[in-house]
């Protein structure tokens, strides 16, 4: 099954989280520390745990501040804290036709709902004269011919109860009966009861099947880290109990298990034989070491082994014993030509192996959900580049990945639509995640901020042409309006422009001083007025040339203009009044300077280019259509400016 969705509800900081949808192959949660992610990431395990132990505890789970208050009024036991929406795959939806017949399935969506110290619950929804069709088909005509009519379950059970009545001989012997008939009702009606028990709906009689379809969440956090070495005889003890419950997972002895487990080393490292220990480790250490090398690149001299110490102490008959064996887990440096612990090594390292390691026993299984908790932090920025591949690359083909962070260099800034932003407003309403790119604190808002700065910085040197512009509005409107006009076959900026919003027109000298040696620069100002001193010192020492200062007035032939005159004054004003939900007409508007301007005065209130912009951005599939002839005659004149500074 596919995961589409979850609802969190009375859980943690959680009042209602809303509908958190999810991408089917990788998923984002983004927020501050304490704002919910892991909270979310727990939700989810406690549906199917890959390793137990996330039941959903009402005294320490349910919120706080709400509990009493809720006790009081009766409503506690009526928490539902997860509510998620699967899909089945086509395989699984064919396996349950097979069974019970096509159609039988009114919709492939399976609700899972987990309650405090109790559950899951599946429900999905059948069909049940599908079902009942699906039935009488397999039956032959003369018993079908008998219950004919029934269009559901009860239906066809009463059916049958009728007519096997029918077809039994009477008790004084006057009326012989149909005995062949009667026994061909009684097998198939035998046949109904084992598909869908007496007493138990259709919808029951499916959930039952459901079971193995439900994904494990193996959930991954900083407490599954590989140690340094683990105790042998604790570890051998548990693999040949097969109770790996015994072992301390703070120390990482769980981890330690399974991986040794998963690889088949167990039986040999209880072997007395040297050779045969030396060769399974070995080969065990090969493995991993392949698999992190493709994908660490920090240090590429690094390869991982395992190794045997033996701990001594006094022999109660003179000289020293063995008195215990730890597994060791070491790292050799190729370059420096030595090796040590893994506990010696950088976090970021251990990290990365841990969860090689740790994933290894599920890596094979398809349905599994990937719960990742904050993965990489103590990852340099580029080896947190190389985890995102890593995940592209060799979960999201096999498994569905949702993932929590705060780091920029974990946003997914290729696809934000990945992204959903996690935030708690506070008691009232508690943490809620949305797919929509706003909060109420900007700190939430930071990670995503900053992996977009860097992504532009890294696109500044691809091509030489750049574009500098004020403001991410500018941005907008320039990159929509040009795709539209592309695909209508007009005028658009040609495609090698790297269009570089500054942060406002004091920023673009900086812009265009720092990429101006090195690459071809062209600036967009608003004002149609003498452009700032600093601007006119890059023109006179040649950094910038005077044809590749376009401003929007000049082209506009306006005397004051920004990019949002380029819109007639009606169709800018739809988009304010989209914004803020208000109705300003274009007579409310007086004088002749920029539309922004007397926007403001209007309206009495300062102006915002940003959440115009930001309507803009999101409504721009039903606005593009249907702008005017003049405005994107407009934008086409600013298009035709700015591609004649080109170099040719």
């Amino acid at each position: 099954m596919q995961l589409l969705s979850v609802r969190v509800q009375m859980f943690r900081n959680f009042v209602d989280s809303g509908e958190v949808t999810f991408d089917p192959e990788v998923t984002a949660l983004v927020g501050k520390n304490e704002s919910g992610k892991t909270a979310v990431l727990q939700a989810l395990r406690s549906l199917n745990p890959a390793r137990g132990g996330s039941e959903l505890d009402l005294h320490d789970d349910y919120p706080r501040w709400l509990k009493k208050a809720h006790e009081i009024e009766g409503t506690l036991k009526d928490a539902v804290p997860v509510d998620a929406v699967f899909r089945l795959t086509d395989d699984e939806a064919a396996e349950l036709e097979a069974k019970w017949g096509p159609g039988v399935l009114a919709t492939r969506e399976v609700h899972a709902t987990m309650a405090y110290g109790d559950g899951p619950f599946l429900d999905v929804e059948g069909n049940e004269t599908a079902a009942v069709k699906a039935f009488l088909a397999a039956c032959d005509s003369d018993v079908a011919g008998a219950v004919r009519g029934a269009d559901d379950i009860d239906g066809l059970r009463s059916a049958f109860a009728q007519q096997i009545s029918n077809a039994e001989p009477s008790a004084d012997g006057t009326m012989p009966g149909n005995p062949a008939l009667l026994d061909r009702l009684r097998a198939e009606r035998d046949r109904l009861d084992a598909l869908v028990p007496p007493g138990v709906g259709l919808d029951d009689a499916l959930v039952s099947s459901l079971g193995d379809y439900l994904p494990t969440f193996f959930y991954f956090d900083e407490y599954d880290f590989l140690p340094g070495r683990a105790d042998k005889a604790r570890i051998l003890a548990a693999l040949e109990s097969g109770d790996l419950d015994t072992l301390n997972k703070t120390l990482g002895e769980h981890t330690a298990a399974q991986f040794l487990k998963l690889a088949k080393t167990g039986a040999s490292l209880g072997s007395q034989n040297y050779e045969i220990t030396k060769a399974e480790m070995e080969a065990v250490a090969v493995l991993l070491s392949e698999q992190i090398q493709e994908y660490w690149k920090q240090n590429e001299y690094l390869r991982f082994g395992i190794d045997i110490e033996h701990e001594t102490g006094p022999h109660p008959n003179g000289g020293n014993q063995i008195v215990r064996e730890w597994v060791q887990f070491r790292v050799e440096d190729t370059r420096h030509r030595y090796s040590n612990n893994l506990d010696r090594r950088s976090t970021g390292f251990r990290w990365f192996v841990s969860f090689f390691a740790s994933f290894a026993e599920f890596a094979a299984h398809k349905n599994v959900i990937v719960l990742l908790d904050e993965p990489g932090l103590s990852l340099h920025g580029r080896a947190q580049d190389d985890l995102l591949r890593f995940i592209d690359e060799r979960l999201a083909p096999k498994h569905q990945v949702i993932y929590t962070t705060h780091s920029p260099w974990l946003v997914p800034t290729g696809h934000l639509d990945r992204v959903r932003i996690v935030e708690d407003n506070g008691p009232k309403t508690g943490a809620t995640v949305t797919d929509q790119v706003v909060a109420h604190d900007p700190d939430t808002l930071f990670p995503l901020q900053a992996a977009l700065g860097y992504d532009l910085g890294q696109q500044l040197f691809i091509g030489p042409d750049n574009l500098a512009v004020e403001g991410i509005s500018d941005y907008l409107y320039l990159t929509l309006i040009s795709n539209w006009l592309r695909d209508q076959n007009r005028i658009h900026l040609d495609p090698e422009w790297r269009v570089l919003p500054c942060g406002g027109i004091d920023n673009i000298p900086a812009f265009v001083a720092l990429l101006g040696p090195h690459l071809d620069v062209t600036a967009l100002i608003d004002t149609a007025s003498k452009p700032n001193q600093r601007i006119s010192n890059l023109i006179d020492r040649g950094v910038l040339e005077a044809k590749r200062l376009i401003s929007v007035g000049l082209v506009l032939d306006l005397k004051e203009a920004d990019i949002e005159d380029a819109f007639t004054e009606a169709e800018y004003l739809d988009l304010y009044n989209r914004t803020h939900n208000t109705k300003l007409g274009v007579k409310a508007l007086k004088g002749t300077d920029r539309i922004v301007a007397r926007i403001e005065r209007a309206a009495g209130q300062p102006f915002d280019h940003g959440a115009v912009a930001e309507t803009f951005l999101r409504l721009h599939a039903d606005i593009l259509p249907a702008l005017s002839e003049d405005t994107l005659s407009r934008f086409e004149a600013l298009f035709t400016a700015i591609n004649g500074t080109r170099p040719r």
